[in-house]
């Protein structure tokens, strides 16, 4: 901590401390807790305090939450076992992956969902 946060958190106290570096954090990022593994602590602190990603004066979204994301996975089937190509789109809103059954966007039927706000991700970015 610099000796400016130091202050900070003296002068505001840690409620609005708190406020103030997590303030704008995105809703599908989940806040570890006493029995979360210890990298996702550390992540937690990095990106709160030393990559300011939820500081509340930042009005810009994280890459990794920006635009649509879809793409391909591979599903293990549940009778056959063998693995087939999914499509996927991730929704932010209900914190949700949903895949179709086909690889591709056309004729798609969706076949189910994983629930992430009960999932920890870990998301790794590159700062330079």
């Amino acid at each position: 901590w610099t000796e400016n946060d130091c202050l900070n958190l003296e002068r505001f106290g840690n409620t609005k401390s708190a406020n103030l570096h997590a303030g704008n954090k995105p809703e599908v990022y989940s806040k570890p807790n006493s029995d979360s593994p210890r990298m996702l602590i550390e992540h937690w602190i990095k990106a709160k305090y030393e990559w300011k990603q939820f500081h509340r004066d930042t009005d810009q979204l994280p890459v990794y939450l920006k635009g649509v994301k879809s793409g391909q996975l591979l599903k293990k089937g549940k009778d056959r076992e063998c693995w087939l190509p999914r499509h996927f789109l991730l929704d932010r809103l209900n914190k949700k992956l949903i895949y179709y059954d086909k690889a591709t966007t056309a004729g798609q039927k969706l076949l189910g969902g994983i629930d992430l706000a009960s999932c920890y991700v870990l998301i790794t970015v590159v700062h330079d």
